[in-house]
């Protein structure tokens, strides 16, 4: 699977480079995110999310997975915060994803 990923972000990186027109739906760091959270590399999809942030901003694919990966590490500090953070970016937005109500559900138990 690393292969297949650093790949998918070698060929991503080439195409911004060359200039080439048009960019993926969802980057290969988001994918490399998901696939990690998927397989139980929490720490992996961490850094992978934390690189596609960087890359195309705070996504509700992106803050929604930074928010799972800190979760299942435990880490509720910054789990709470990604939550919040997510609420503030998303949260108004027409219609509710599954990532919105998980958000405001997790939020529910943080400390003020």
């Amino acid at each position: 699977m690393r292969l297949y990923l650093e790949a998918a972000l070698g060929m991503e990186s080439l195409q911004r480079t060359t200039g080439l027109p048009g960019a993926p739906l969802v980057s290969a760091a988001e994918v490399a995110g998901d696939l990690w959270l998927q397989v139980h590399r929490y720490e992996d999809a961490r850094r992978a999310y934390t690189d596609a942030a960087a890359q195309v901003g705070p996504t509700l694919r992106v803050l929604s997975g930074l928010a799972r990966a800190a979760r299942r590490l435990d880490d509720t500090p910054a789990a709470c915060a990604t939550y919040r953070r997510l609420l503030d970016v998303w949260g108004s937005r027409p219609g509710a994803p599954a990532e919105i109500a998980e958000a405001r559900a997790f939020i529910g138990g943080c400390a003020p």
